[in-house]
């Protein structure tokens, strides 16, 4: 494109942002080579839904460089390698009764109308990124269970003076019951791989203490699937944005009420008072090993059976070698992109782009 030269392109992720980039990438009908890496079974991003995943610790304070560290790659490529063994936050954190909250106009690309409705249910937006792969024939470009696991710039540059980019590739082969690894080179790269897979839980005196007397007692939403599993259970969620309010309302119909939802304020949606059978509380102050929980008022809560946290995700890279590329991708202590523009594109870096990261992440 112009001077630079850039005829290869690999988009690291085929969720929404995926999709829509590659058919972008496609009109143009410009480049020699377009691969979209999925390390799913199936393009969808975050609507695909996974029944039964495996519950992951919290990890309090936790940021992604410590919680989603990378593989370590074998010296020797391509090769093949035992099955990682590793937890990398691959399950998406649909639950059961989760349905879209936003009108159809933001659910679709523009040149594919969103035909369903508002508030429809999560599988409804999997099938429609699914099909638009499909109708856009850029299916062709997919690599389906294929991890990306290193972005590093080459450090020769191009005629056009851009440094193009290995990637570092793992798929598992089931036949075999092996991860294979390979490379690829390309002159770009567009990261579209979303920010809702590691899960963040604030530092609350007592918590981690509190996790090791209580194994499972306490997890992150991304982990919740159905309120049945908590019928008759006492309940305390924490968070009161969408997923704390929506999952609130969800565990109504089966807890033993009232429910407790600890918020830090007041949300959108709001009235004077609490549903029906749920209590508001503030902020919790600690945790305690007897089983009491502590709320910064003074008040406290014995006996509770499960604690959810509805407290959001923190975006994660382990693929990027920042060693490699001279620098981070994240501030994680401002919550934003390096030295990016428009959410999309990085000032010193021409050809890398990230698609799909909402704006309040990014200056």
């Amino acid at each position: 494109m112009g001077d630079y030269n850039i005829k290869s392109v690999a988009v690291v992720g085929a969720g929404a942002a995926g999709a829509i980039s590659a058919a972008a990438l496609k009109a143009e009908n410009y480049f020699d080579r377009i691969r979209v890496f999925e390390r799913r079974e199936t393009p969808g991003g975050t609507w695909i839904y996974d029944a039964d995943p495996k519950v992951a610790p919290i990890q309090p304070g936790g940021f992604p460089a410590d919680i989603d560290k990378p593989l370590a790659i074998p010296e020797n490529l391509p090769t093949a390698t035992p099955p990682n063994q590793q937890e990398r936050y691959a399950h998406t954190p649909i639950y059961q009764n989760l349905t879209t909250n936003v009108p159809q106009i933001a659910m679709s690309f523009s040149d594919q109308p969103f035909s369903y409705g508002p508030f429809v249910p999560h599988y409804v937006p999997r099938q429609y990124i699914e099909t638009y792969f499909s109708t856009q024939k850029t299916d062709e470009y997919l690599s389906l269970n294929t991890t990306v696991e290193d972005v590093s710039q080459l450090p020769a540059a191009t005629k056009g003076g851009l440094k193009p980019w290995r990637l570092t590739l793992r798929k598992y082969d089931s036949l075999r019951h092996l991860d294979v690894w390979w490379q690829e080179d390309f002159d770009a790269v567009i990261l579209a791989n979303g920010h809702y897979a590691i899960p963040w839980v604030p530092h609350v005196q007592g918590l981690e203490a509190y996790t090791e007397e209580f194994p499972g007692k306490v997890i992150h939403s991304k982990f919740y699937r159905s309120p049945w599993i908590y019928a008759n259970k006492r309940v305390l969620v924490i968070g009161n944005s969408a997923s704390g309010h929506d999952i609130a309302v969800d565990l109504l119909q089966s807890v033993h009420q009232p429910l407790y939802q600890s918020r830090r304020s007041r949300g959108r949606l709001d009235g004077d008072e609490p549903p029906l059978g749920m209590e508001w509380k503030t902020v919790i102050k600690e945790y305690r090993l007897d089983g009491t929980i502590v709320f910064d008022d003074g008040s406290e809560l014995k006996d509770i059976d499960h604690v959810i946290y509805c407290t959001g995700y923190l975006p994660s890279y382990p693929f990027w070698n920042s060693k490699v590329n001279g620098r981070p991708l994240f501030d994680y202590k401002n919550r934003k992109l390096i030295n990016n523009y428009w959410h999309t594109f990085f000032q010193d870096i021409p050809n890398l782009a990230v698609v799909g990261i909402r704006r309040v992440l990014t200056t």
